[in-house]
């Protein structure tokens, strides 16, 4: 009487999966090359669904990733919800392209405005385009910095004879 409460054993005559013809409806998500016979069997059909079971399966598994500058736990996000996150960062990283997009494109050289702490041998040449401590026109930083690069190619030519 071992197993007469389990109805694996109670429901009469137990058939081989692979003797079950399969008549059910067409599967819709394997490729051609895994399409059904007309002759399938159960077994068959089961064959093709764990095939893709198990993709999905193993896609669920993000615990390898590494995750780099993104904030989350690998061990227990879902893919829908790293997909989030990672439409978050696209969408801050657009809005800071369009702003920096933005700024340059409305960059005047001429009245812009650059704080930076010049070399020694830079600040005499640009003192007198000074507009506050360490503040330059960008314009004027362009030009000192190209007339020094000119001075040093001068120089490299005359040393070359």
């Amino acid at each position: 009487m071992a197993g007469c409460l389990d109805t694996k054993y109670n429901c009469g005559q137990i058939v081989s999966s692979s003797c079950v013809p399969y008549t059910g409806n067409t599967l819709n998500f394997p490729v051609t090359a895994d399409q059904l016979s007309c002759d399938a069997n159960i077994n068959d059909v089961i064959s093709v669904v764990d095939k893709y079971v198990k993709k999905l399966v193993d896609g669920d598994n993000l615990t390898s990733l590494d995750k780099n500058c993104l904030d989350f736990n690998p061990a227990i996000i879902t893919p829908a919800q790293l997909h989030q996150i990672e439409i978050n960062e696209i969408c801050l990283l657009k809005g800071q392209y369009t702003s920096l997009s933005d700024q340059f494109n409305n960059l005047n050289i001429g009245t812009e405005v650059v704080t930076i702490a010049l070399p020694t041998c830079l600040q005499s040449g640009a003192a007198p385009c000074a507009t506050g401590p360490n503040q330059y026109q960008f314009i004027v930083l362009l030009n000192l910095f190209a007339s020094k690069l000119y001075n040093h190619e001068t120089r490299i030519t005359n040393l070359g004879g």
